[in-house]
Protein backbone atom coordinates (compact mmCIF):
# COMPACT_ATOMS: atom_id res chain seq x y z
CA UNK A 1 0.00 0.00 0.00
CA UNK A 2 3.06 2.15 0.76
CA UNK A 3 4.90 1.65 -2.29
CA UNK A 4 1.11 2.67 -4.37
CA UNK A 5 0.98 5.64 -2.29
CA UNK A 6 4.80 6.73 -2.91
CA UNK A 7 4.57 5.75 -6.45
CA UNK A 8 1.59 8.03 -7.12
CA UNK A 9 3.00 10.91 -5.65
CA UNK A 10 6.51 10.53 -7.61
CA UNK A 11 4.06 10.74 -10.62
CA UNK A 12 2.04 13.81 -9.75
CA UNK A 13 5.59 15.74 -8.63
CA UNK A 14 6.68 14.79 -12.12
CA UNK A 15 3.29 15.29 -13.85
CA UNK A 16 3.29 18.72 -12.14
CA UNK A 17 6.76 19.87 -13.19
CA UNK A 18 6.32 18.64 -16.60
CA UNK A 19 3.35 21.01 -17.01
CA UNK A 20 4.63 23.81 -15.07
CA UNK A 21 7.15 23.64 -17.90
CA UNK A 22 4.92 23.45 -20.71
CA UNK A 23 3.27 26.15 -18.96
CA UNK A 24 5.91 28.87 -18.61
CA UNK A 25 7.15 27.90 -22.17
CA UNK A 26 3.89 28.51 -23.44
CA UNK A 27 3.47 32.07 -21.37
CA UNK A 28 6.75 32.78 -22.64
CA UNK A 29 5.97 32.48 -26.51
CA UNK A 30 2.43 33.76 -25.98
CA UNK A 31 2.79 36.80 -23.63
CA UNK A 32 4.70 38.68 -26.23
CA UNK A 33 2.13 38.74 -28.75
CA UNK A 34 -0.74 40.05 -26.25
CA UNK A 35 1.70 42.47 -25.37
CA UNK A 36 2.70 43.68 -28.40
CA UNK A 37 -0.89 43.47 -29.89
CA UNK A 38 -1.83 46.10 -26.88
CA UNK A 39 0.18 48.39 -28.29
CA UNK A 40 -1.18 48.13 -31.60
CA UNK A 41 -4.85 48.30 -31.09
CA UNK A 42 -4.56 51.04 -28.41
CA UNK A 43 -2.42 53.22 -30.98
CA UNK A 44 -4.70 52.55 -33.85
CA UNK A 45 -7.30 53.81 -31.86
CA UNK A 46 -5.99 56.46 -30.34
CA UNK A 47 -5.52 57.86 -33.76
CA UNK A 48 -9.27 57.09 -34.57
CA UNK A 49 -10.01 59.55 -32.05
CA UNK A 50 -7.53 62.15 -33.73
CA UNK A 51 -9.24 61.35 -36.38
CA UNK A 52 -6.74 59.63 -38.27
CA UNK A 53 -5.22 56.17 -39.27
CA UNK A 54 -2.50 55.32 -37.31
CA UNK A 55 0.32 52.22 -38.89
CA UNK A 56 2.00 51.03 -36.56
CA UNK A 57 5.04 48.67 -37.24
CA UNK A 58 6.63 45.71 -35.36
CA UNK A 59 10.37 47.46 -35.30
CA UNK A 60 12.28 44.50 -32.94
CA UNK A 61 11.60 40.82 -32.93
CA UNK A 62 13.40 38.51 -30.03
CA UNK A 63 14.67 34.99 -30.60
CA UNK A 64 13.68 32.72 -27.79
CA UNK A 65 16.59 31.79 -25.59
CA UNK A 66 16.89 28.18 -26.37
CA UNK A 67 14.55 28.06 -29.05
CA UNK A 68 16.65 30.60 -31.57
CA UNK A 69 14.39 29.99 -34.71
CA UNK A 70 11.28 30.90 -32.67
CA UNK A 71 10.92 34.78 -33.03
CA UNK A 72 8.38 37.12 -30.79
CA UNK A 73 7.84 40.79 -31.06
CA UNK A 74 9.79 42.64 -28.08
CA UNK A 75 9.08 46.69 -29.86
CA UNK A 76 6.07 48.06 -31.81
CA UNK A 77 6.52 51.65 -33.36
CA UNK A 78 4.91 54.54 -33.83
CA UNK A 79 4.84 57.06 -36.97
CA UNK A 80 6.92 60.37 -35.72
CA UNK A 81 4.81 62.44 -33.24
CA UNK A 82 2.56 59.69 -33.25
CA UNK A 83 2.69 58.25 -29.57
CA UNK A 84 0.49 58.93 -26.94
CA UNK A 85 -0.39 57.21 -23.43
CA UNK A 86 -2.87 54.91 -24.84
CA UNK A 87 -0.18 53.66 -27.15
CA UNK A 88 2.33 53.36 -24.45
CA UNK A 89 -0.15 51.87 -21.66
CA UNK A 90 -1.81 49.54 -24.28
CA UNK A 91 0.38 46.72 -24.09
CA UNK A 92 0.37 46.44 -20.34
CA UNK A 93 -3.40 47.15 -20.18
CA UNK A 94 -4.36 44.52 -22.83
CA UNK A 95 -2.36 42.03 -21.43
CA UNK A 96 -3.60 42.42 -18.14
CA UNK A 97 -7.17 42.02 -19.83
CA UNK A 98 -6.68 39.24 -21.32
CA UNK A 99 -5.36 36.87 -18.70
CA UNK A 100 -7.63 38.25 -16.46
CA UNK A 101 -10.42 36.82 -18.80
CA UNK A 102 -8.16 33.24 -19.10
CA UNK A 103 -8.56 33.74 -15.44
CA UNK A 104 -12.10 34.15 -15.18
CA UNK A 105 -12.21 31.58 -17.81
CA UNK A 106 -10.56 28.76 -15.59
CA UNK A 107 -12.21 29.69 -12.19
CA UNK A 108 -15.73 29.51 -14.10
CA UNK A 109 -14.97 26.02 -15.39
CA UNK A 110 -12.89 24.98 -12.19
CA UNK A 111 -14.36 26.75 -9.70
CA UNK A 112 -10.75 26.70 -8.21
CA UNK A 113 -9.64 30.19 -6.76
CA UNK A 114 -6.20 29.60 -7.63
CA UNK A 115 -6.88 30.43 -11.19
CA UNK A 116 -6.46 34.12 -9.24
CA UNK A 117 -3.17 33.47 -9.23
CA UNK A 118 -2.45 33.56 -13.46
CA UNK A 119 -3.91 37.34 -12.96
CA UNK A 120 -2.37 38.49 -10.08
CA UNK A 121 1.32 37.13 -11.55
CA UNK A 122 0.83 38.85 -14.88
CA UNK A 123 -0.53 42.34 -13.43
CA UNK A 124 2.58 42.02 -11.07
CA UNK A 125 4.55 41.03 -14.24
CA UNK A 126 3.26 43.90 -16.07
CA UNK A 127 3.46 46.96 -13.80
CA UNK A 128 6.85 45.90 -12.41
CA UNK A 129 8.91 44.18 -15.57
CA UNK A 130 6.99 46.88 -18.17
CA UNK A 131 5.88 49.88 -16.90
CA UNK A 132 8.19 50.55 -13.72
CA UNK A 133 11.38 48.72 -14.98
CA UNK A 134 10.45 48.93 -18.46
CA UNK A 135 9.57 51.29 -21.12
CA UNK A 136 5.87 51.30 -21.33
CA UNK A 137 5.46 54.52 -19.33
CA UNK A 138 5.47 58.03 -20.25
CA UNK A 139 9.07 58.77 -19.89
CA UNK A 140 9.94 55.67 -22.09
CA UNK A 141 12.75 54.82 -20.19
CA UNK A 142 12.49 52.83 -16.79
CA UNK A 143 10.64 55.01 -14.11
Amino acid sequence: MAKDSLSKQLFLGVFFILFFIFFMGVFFLVEPYIHETGHIVFGIGDGILKGHINTPTISFWHSLPLLKFIKTPQQVKMPPGEGSLNFSLGGPFFSIIVFFGLSLFGYFISKEKKWFWLFFSILLFEISGNIICGTDNLIGSPL
